[in-house]
């Protein structure tokens, strides 16, 4: 959808409190939706949602509440009425539960694919009837398991950005590239041994600078892990 129609759409969907709170979430969003408008944001957190029903739909029972298209059209829809295309919102509490998980995803700067899947993972290690809702996927015991997911996750360093602005070959000077640099160099920095890590991210998956590599590690480590 064109960027000029998303924001009206935002601006008429979502109350101007919401709007401010969400976008002053840009610089804590996993990397690759910083470049995203906030309404993609939502559309693209729905489609790891709908994804994550086709993986567990045989573990849960199905919510009376819940709708398909909720997760197709989660802050408006269209139907054909007489050849005339109408419009209209999604309810209220369905698109303020959107944009709810979007912003608690993004505050603690964790990709939607991951923040979804382990929602469901939550519910189902919890015993949970039925497949957690928008509204569910928020709740302070659920964003503590995601948290410690996340830790982990991080540590092992499996999920990096795929966005082609953060390769070091287009590096910029951008704000965005700079905290992806040093968000990877702080996690190989606490290895034992950071050449080893360090060795894919300048060769293999070049998403650190040699120069921020040698002034963050020093040449030795640098020299190593490039030999």
């Amino acid at each position: 959808m064109p960027r000029d129609r998303l924001d009206g759409l935002v601006a008429f969907a979502f109350g101007q409190k919401d709007l401010e709170d969400a976008r002053s979430l840009f610089a804590s969003k996993w990397y690759d939706y910083r470049f995203l408008h906030l309404g993609h944001s939502v559309y693209l957190f729905c489609h790891y949602y709908g994804e994550a029903i086709e993986r567990w739909r045989s573990k849960f029972g199905v919510s009376p509440y819940f709708k398909l298209d909720h997760i197709r059209h989660p802050i408006w829809r269209c139907k054909r009425n007489q050849g005339k295309v109408e419009y209209s919102l999604t309810p209220d509490r369905t698109r303020t539960a959107w944009l709810r998980a979007v912003m608690f995803a993004d505050h603690y700067g964790i990709p939607y694919d991951k923040w979804v899947e382990w929602s469901f993972q939550y519910a189902f290690q919890c015993n949970w009837q039925r497949m957690p809702l928008p509204g569910h996927l928020y709740g302070d015991k659920l964003v503590m398991f995601i948290k410690a997911k996340w830790e982990a996750d991080q540590q092992s360093l499996m999920t990096v950005p795929l966005d082609p602005r953060y390769l070091a070959v287009n590096y910029a000077g951008h704000a965005y590239q700079d905290d992806c640099q040093n968000w990877l160099m702080s996690i190989i920095a606490g290895r034992p041994r950071p050449e080893i890590p360090l060795r894919n991210f300048l060769r293999h998956e070049p998403l650190i600078s040699e120069a921020k590599a040698r002034a963050k590690f020093g040449d030795y480590i640098v020299d190593m892990a490039l030999s």
